[in-house]
Formats: C-alpha cells, sequence, structure tokens
C-alpha cells in the first residue's frame, strides 16, 4: 500500500510571500512600460513588424482584459519611431475626367505648401489679370481688331448694295435679316407697285433678284467669317496679355515643384485650363434686370478646381504612423465623399473626399480589434482585398446594391503599404484561419499570448506594470497587503496551478 501523506491546509493553495512587497504603497514604484512572460509573443511580434512583405501581417492572441492593446500599441509605437515619415497624399482636379480626382504624392510637408502655393496662385490671378483688361494697351489693340472687322462688314456691304442698285434693287432690313427688293426712285418698291409692272419688266427684276439674292447669302456668310476671324484675333489676344500674368507665376511653382512629375502635368493642365476660361477672370460686369432699374451681377464662376485637396499631411509627424481605431466602419477605415445640399440637390467636389484611418496609417501600422471588423458590414472583405490589391479605394459599397445608380465622384485610388495588426482572442483567430482561405496569406504571423506571472522577479516586475496601468487611468494607489492579497488568489490555470495573470479589467 502507499503510504499517505498529510497535505496542510496552507499547502491547497499558493501563497504570495509579503516580503515581496516592500513598498508603502504603489506611489513609490516607478513605472515600467514592458510585457511580463511574454517572451514568445514578444519575439513573434518583432519578427512580424520586421518583415517587409505586404502579405505578413499580425494577429495577436489573447484573452480579454491582459492588456494586448496597450501593450501593443506601445511596442509598435517604439518601433515606429525610428522609421521613415511617409508621404503626403493630395487630390487635384482631374481636368480630363472630372469624376476621377487626381491623386499625388509628395514628401512629408511638401503637400501642404503645394496647397498653399496653389491658394497664393488664384489670388494672384484674381488681383492681376482683371487690370491687364483694363490697361489702354489692351483697350487699343482690341479697338483696332473690332474697327478693322467694321471696317470690312461696311466695305462688303456698300460693294453688294451698289450692284443691286445698278440693277434696280435695293437692301432692305427684315425680322430675318437682310433681304433684296425691287427699288422705285431709290426706295423699296411695294407689292402692288410691283404687280402692276408688264409681266416681261416683272421676269427681268425676278431674275436680277436671284442673282442678288445668291450674292446676299455670300456676303453674308463672308461676314460671319469676318466675324469669326475677329473672334479668333480678341481670343489670341487675351491669351497673349494673360500669359504675361500666367507664365511668370506657373514658372514659379514649376521650378519650385520640379523635381515630382504629378504636380508638373498637374500644373500645365493647369495653365492650359486657365487660358482656355479667360472670361472667368474678366472685370465683374452688371446686367440689367427684367424689373426696370434692378441690376444684378452674372454668377461668380467658381476656381474650387484649381485648390489642393491636403487629403493625409505628414509635416507634424515623427517617424511612421500608428493608427489604433477604435470604431472600424467602412467610412472611418476606408474614408468617405461628404456633400453639401444647395437647392435642395447634394453636391460634392474633390475637396470634400476625406481620409480614414487605412490612408492615415499608410507607411505605418493600423492597428484593430478582430471582433470589431466582423461587426461592421464591408469591412473585413474590404481589408483582404486592400491588402491583396496594396491599394486603397474610397467608394460607397452600398452602390452595388441600388436599383438606380447616382453619378458620384471615383477618386483614384492610392498605393499602401500598412503593416496590419488584429487583436482578438484566439477562438477567432482559428475560425478565420479554418474556414478563410484567403485570410491564411494575408496574416501570416502570429504571436501567441502566453501569460506566465510566477517568480520573484517577475511579480515584482507586474506590480509595476500594473501599477503603471492604474496610474495612467487615475485609480487610487494601492499597499503591499493589498498585492499580496491579489497575487495569492489569481489564477492562470487551475488545473495545473502553473501559471497566474492579473485580470487588468477588474
Amino acid at each position: 500500500m502507499p503510504r499517505e501523506k498529510r497535505l496542510p491546509v496552507e499547502e491547497l493553495a499558493w501563497r504570495c510571500s509579503p516580503e515581496r512587497f516592500s513598498f508603502a504603497t504603489t506611489n513609490e514604484l516607478a513605472s515600467l512600460q514592458e510585457i511580463i512572460g511574454q517572451d514568445r509573443a514578444l519575439r513573434s511580434i518583432q519578427f512580424g513588424l520586421g518583415i517587409t512583405n505586404h502579405n505578413y501581417n499580425i494577429f495577436v492572441l489573447g484573452d480579454t482584459g491582459v492588456g494586448k492593446s496597450t501593450s501593443i500599441k506601445e511596442i509598435i509605437e517604439a518601433r515606429a519611431k525610428g522609421e521613415p515619415v511617409p508621404d503626403d497624399w493630395c487630390y487635384v482636379f482631374n481636368f480630363e475626367d472630372v469624376d476621377t480626382p487626381t491623386a499625388i504624392s509628395l514628401p512629408p510637408g511638401r503637400g501642404a505648401d503645394f496647397a498653399a502655393e496653389m491658394d497664393e496662385l488664384v489670388e494672384t490671378l484674381l488681383r492681376d489679370i482683371p487690370k491687364v483688361f483694363e490697361s489702354k494697351d489692351y483697350e487699343k489693340h482690341r479697338d483696332e481688331i473690332i474697327e478693322g472687322q467694321q471696317e470690312r462688314t461696311r466695305s462688303l456691304f456698300f460693294r453688294l448694295e451698289q450692284r443691286a442698285m445698278e440693277r434696280g434693287l435695293v437692301l432692305k432690313k427684315t425680322v430675318s435679316g437682310l433681304a433684296v427688293v425691287p427699288a422705285k426712285n431709290g426706295k423699296p418698291m411695294s407689292q402692288e407697285e410691283f404687280e402692276s409692272l408688264p409681266p416681261e419688266r416683272r421676269a427681268m427684276i425676278e431674275q436680277d433678284l436671284a442673282v442678288m439674292q445668291d450674292k446676299l447669302s455670300d456676303a453674308v456668310r463672308e461676314a460671319r467669317n469676318i466675324e469669326k476671324e475677329t473672334k479668333e484675333r480678341i481670343n489670341a489676344l487675351d491669351r497673349e496679355v494673360v500669359q504675361y500674368v500666367v507664365n511668370p507665376a506657373i514658372n514659379e511653382l514649376l521650378d519650385k515643384f520640379k523635381e515630382f512629375k504629378g504636380v508638373v502635368d498637374y500644373l500645365y493642365k493647369v495653365k492650359e485650363n486657365i487660358l482656355n476660361n479667360i472670361d472667368d477672370f474678366r472685370p465683374k460686369e452688371e446686367v440689367p434686370l427684367a424689373i426696370g432699374g434692378l441690376r444684378l451681377q452674372k454668377p461668380e464662376p467658381s476656381f474650387e478646381r484649381y485648390k489642393v485637396n491636403l487629403f493625409v499631411g505628414n509635416r507634424e509627424s515623427e517617424g511612421a504612423p500608428v493608427v489604433y481605431e477604435s470604431n472600424p466602419t467602412y467610412t472611418n477605415l476606408f474614408g468617405r465623399i461628404e456633400y453639401k445640399v444647395q437647392l435642395g440637390a447634394a453636391t460634392t467636389d474633390f475637396t470634400m473626399v476625406k481620409p480614414g484611418s487605412v490612408h492615415k496609417a499608410n507607411g505605418g501600422y493600423l492597428i484593430v480589434n478582430a471582433l470589431d471588423i466582423l461587426r461592421n458590414i464591408f469591412v473585413y472583405d474590404s481589408l483582404k482585398r486592400m491588402i491583396k490589391n496594396r491599394e486603397a479605394r474610397i467608394e460607397d459599397p452600398w452602390e452595388q446594391y441600388r436599383i438606380v445608380s447616382a453619378t458620384t465622384l471615383k477618386p483614384a485610388p492610392i498605393p499602401v503599404n500598412i503593416k496590419l495588426v488584429i487583436i482578438g482572442e484566439p477562438f477567432i483567430y482559428y475560425l478565420l484561419y479554418n474556414l478563410d482561405t484567403e485570410y491564411r496569406k494575408s496574416s501570416r504571423s502570429r504571436p501567441t499570448s502566453i501569460p506566465s506571472c510566477r517568480g520573484p522577479t517577475r511579480i515584482s516586475r507586474s506590480t509595476r506594470i500594473i501599477a503603471t496601468w492604474c496610474r495612467r487611468r487615475g485609480s487610487y494607489p494601492s499597499t503591499g497587503p493589498v498585492w499580496e492579497r491579489s497575487w495569492s488568489s489569481a489564477r492562470g490555470l487551475p488545473a495545473t496551478g502553473r501559471s497566474s495573470r492579473p485580470d487588468l479589467t477588474r
């Protein structure tokens, strides 16, 4: 028979020695920011963060209440400080396809400079171009062109009128324009007078009318050509004088941003658009209304197309961005297009395109909760698509379900380079891993949380970490006996009694 061994009651449960807590209250403990007993998880996290391949992302496993989110964010933030700051991203007007704003990337801080320079450009043009049209030199050249056109037109119809008079005809103004009619003593003949003429005379006049009517048509056609030529010469004059203002301003910007092809191409399109819409910059004129005495200005032209939407600016950033999205809805992650209501109609433009957490975390790290992304419709599949295509699109996910599609903006997609860090409980990870083959390709690094806090050193360091956590949240300081009792009653794996961990939510 095996020998019986009596087990004292005090050995049925592990007790923490009170000598381990030499402090009066936790206010005496220095702050400590690290994870105790998570060596394997830390190695996996550092390994996953060090892989630059976009298919390698991280899923952090752990039970609720052990401080995963805070700890992971601190680890990533410490690493991100030593990494380069990502580029700025801007959206600008697409002069070739107004519904598809163009995306331009610039070094950190240059996006804000570009936006400010374009605002200043518009102010300069609105100030200086009207002065050009009000100058005496411009008015002189314009008057010369118009007077030349008028003289050519007068000469054309004078010769036509002389030829008509030689045939006993005159030119008469009618509601529909000029017409050739028979004349008597240099004045238009009435219908009764014409009918009273002998048939032979009427036949001769009708032949002359047919000939002169053809010549009148030719003259009217030539007059229109003269008018068209005059407009072209005036437009050429307008472009010439406006370029004296536009060229120096655009060339200055080209010199400042000559290293960036996207900006250079855009500035050339801006210049051409300005020259094609010179009337927008002319001095404002008043036009009379139908109501006597009242006057109304023409609608103000819009210069929004020359603005720059600084979509993501990183001028103030230090290192790579770390974004923790606590509410990962589709729009919070992937951005949105805002609208404004005018006269009962919703309108928008490229300046109302707003970024999401994906864009803000571009070039860095995006941290989300696994359960949250599964709760929000469209988010999970969109994240997988973003990782696969390495680009972020701003679109309305409900558009495909509408019976009648609405015309809206479709901004150009932005290339993304993001390390996605998903935090969740183990059952979610294994559920996705077993049921979604695409998920296995996009989350290949799996840090496993195996909490273990036994041993004098670990208990001491864990106490400092928890005290730091409580201090951040404004909790009251606690004494040594409180910690003795807390560690003695902690439970990790009751079946083995080999580990203990505090629940930070309790």
